[in-house]
């Protein structure tokens, strides 16, 4: 159930039917979505004023979908920028 806080929309992970693949540097987290076999990235941004995901308590915003070669050949010391 999406839950709202002011401007935001909030849904657990689990209602997001993704899973966590692994977590990188800098507060970000690769989601896996097994019905599409996709990845996504967020970063974690609990004021954030649009859709997050809530992972034990916390607010994930949406960053962007990531190749498969991209998970398994990112270096966690680098930042993404937006």
């Amino acid at each position: 159930m999406v839950q709202t806080r002011g401007s935001q929309k909030r849904i657990t992970i689990e209602e997001s039917e993704q899973t966590i693949h692994e977590f990188w540097g800098d507060g970000m987290v690769v989601l896996y979505y097994a019905p599409k076999d996709t990845y996504e990235l967020w970063r974690l941004k609990d004021d954030y004023a649009g859709f997050v995901i809530d992972i034990d308590g916390r607010g994930y915003e949406f960053i962007r979908q990531l190749k498969k070669e991209e998970v398994t050949q990112f270096d966690p010391r680098e930042r993404i920028e937006r």
